[in-house]
């Protein structure tokens, strides 16, 4: 029973890793076109005290549309932010975020590679 559970947390963790690392990789070329509105999520959850789902919702209400743009706009962004939140948390602290993905992205090659 206990191989199961550690099996599991490093099942979960592996894909952890993989999701900041595909985030890293999107926010760093930005590839990502959801990244400021994905900072914005963590910032109004850090700051603001809002749930994840709740700061979606702010943030695709600022985008506009009409209700069911609006509403395909918050599930998209939620479901983005809640695969990878400490990556943009990180980012959000920065005074700017997309050099600050910029920067991680480069010390995680350079760590990877032992430039």
């Amino acid at each position: 029973m206990a191989g199961d559970e550690e099996g599991a947390r490093y099942y979960k963790a592996q894909l952890t890793e993989r999701a900041e690392h595909k985030a890293r990789i999107r926010a760093a070329f930005g590839s990502e076109p959801d990244f400021d509105h994905l900072v914005r999520i963590s910032i109004l959850c850090d700051r603001g005290g809002r749930t994840p789902w709740g700061a979606a919702g702010i943030v695709a209400d600022e985008i506009g549309g009409v209700a069911n743009v609006r509403h395909a706009n918050r599930k998209r962004l939620y479901r983005k932010f809640r695969k990878t939140p400490a990556a943009y948390r990180r980012w959000a602290s920065a005074e700017d975020p997309q050099d600050a993905a910029n920067r991680e992205f480069s010390d995680y090659i350079r760590e990877m590679f032992k430039f």
